[in-house]
């Protein structure tokens, strides 16, 4: 599968076999579902960003085709799309990426985690769909351990040093040479520390408001809508200037702003009841009404 995944891009065709190969992992990839959905009477199905990032088409394709075949209501959850990497902007699988990338049928919805995404999914595709933001359980949050209290020592902090954490992954997007990355313990850090010039959400700003941790952030989307009483970085800014910006802005910082931004917006209470919970019974309903019918 990596193997003929990595042709699809960076080219504009594709061999017959390869168009071949493909149809045949869909259809080994699709009947096992079927198998599945009728085995345990399932009733609802809700594809992972399968339908968004094309990372496997073979089984995008085996989803859409089960959807549109069995009429099976669906929620396509997304958090990335193709048109937001550089990778995928130039394709063998163009055709696909139309059909599945993601597919507009009758009985799926779609719901895409931040309002850009939700702006560029129905510009792009006339897709309509809602906006339910990535969440998890802050209000209850780990406490400080003993080695955790320790840290600082061991790493050979001062005093007046300031802790700054910059949890990430190291790949590209995620500009690291901006930032130092260190160790993820939120409670010991002065500072959280987001630098990247590309991202779908921003947990980890979230994390840092449950506890009122100071946060300095990319000027990005996602983080501007997110971000409330934070320090906000341009890309191109010189990091002398970075540096400064930050001291200044620890001076005056007002952490209880993102704290009730995020207990307003993005617990996982509020969220369920606000948006997860209206969805689910508004798209069963639907199929109630279907079955009546």
């Amino acid at each position: 599968m990596l193997e003929i995944h990595l042709g699809f891009f960076g080219t504009t065709t594709r061999k017959t076999s390869v168009s071949e190969r493909i149809q045949e992992l869909k259809d080994y990839l699709k009947s096992r579902p079927y198998e599945f959905c009728r085995e345990f009477k399932i009733d609802l199905v809700i594809p992972e960003n399968a339908l968004a990032i094309p990372i496997n088409i073979p089984l995008g394709l085996a989803i859409t085709e089960l959807i549109a075949e069995t009429g099976m209501p669906c929620i396509a959850h997304h958090h990335n799309f193709s048109w937001e990497r550089k990778r995928f902007l130039i394709s063998a699988v163009r055709d696909y990426l139309q059909l599945s990338f993601p597919p507009n049928l009758y009985s799926m919805r779609h719901v895409v985690i931040n309002s850009a995404a939700s702006r560029q999914l129905s510009y792009r595709t006339g897709i309509s769909n809602a906006v339910i933001p990535n969440v998890f359980d802050f209000a209850n949050s780990p406490p400080l351990t003993p080695n955790g209290i320790l840290l600082r020592q061991e790493l050979g902090f001062e005093d007046d040093d300031l802790f700054v954490l910059q949890p990430t992954r190291i790949v590209p997007r995620k500009w690291i040479e901006r930032a130092v990355e260190l160790v993820n313990l939120y409670l010991m850090a002065d500072l959280l520390l987001m630098t990247s010039k590309d991202e779908d959400f921003g947990l980890p700003l979230l994390e840092a408001g449950m506890i009122k941790l100071p946060i300095a952030c990319s000027d990005i989307g996602p983080f501007r809508e997110l971000g409330e009483g934070v320090c906000f970085l341009g890309l191109d800014e010189p990091p002398l200037a970075i540096a400064g910006r930050i001291v200044e802005y620890l001076g005056r910082t007002e952490t209880h702003k993102m704290f009730r931004n995020v207990m307003r917006q993005y617990v996982w209470d509020v969220v369920c009841r606000t948006d997860a919970l209206p969805f689910l019974c508004e798209i069963t309903s639907q199929k109630a009404n279907n079955r009546r019918k």
